[in-house]
């Protein structure tokens, strides 16, 4: 049986990988971001075509990011006694 102590090591191991994928998630969507302002500056059509199709990696992130936090939030909340 899992002690408190144990309970809480795994939370904290979870909400670390957590953060960890939430900043490359902010690190590409920061990428996407500058691509598509030069694009725009620089009035580049394959660079603002390249943005618009390169974004399924970012999509796929924030799948998981959301599944992420709803299985953190489901097997760690607060039970009644």
């Amino acid at each position: 049986m899992a002690t408190a102590e144990n309970r809480a090591r795994h939370f904290q191991d979870e909400l670390e990988q957590l953060k960890a994928r939430l900043l490359e998630m902010g690190g590409l969507a920061e990428e996407q971001v500058r691509l598509a302002v030069k694009g725009l500056v620089q009035r580049d059509r394959d660079l603002v075509a390249q943005v618009l199709t390169g974004d399924d990696p970012l999509n796929a992130l924030h799948i998981e990011v959301d599944s992420r936090c709803f299985t953190l939030l489901a097997l760690h909340q607060p039970m009644r006694r």
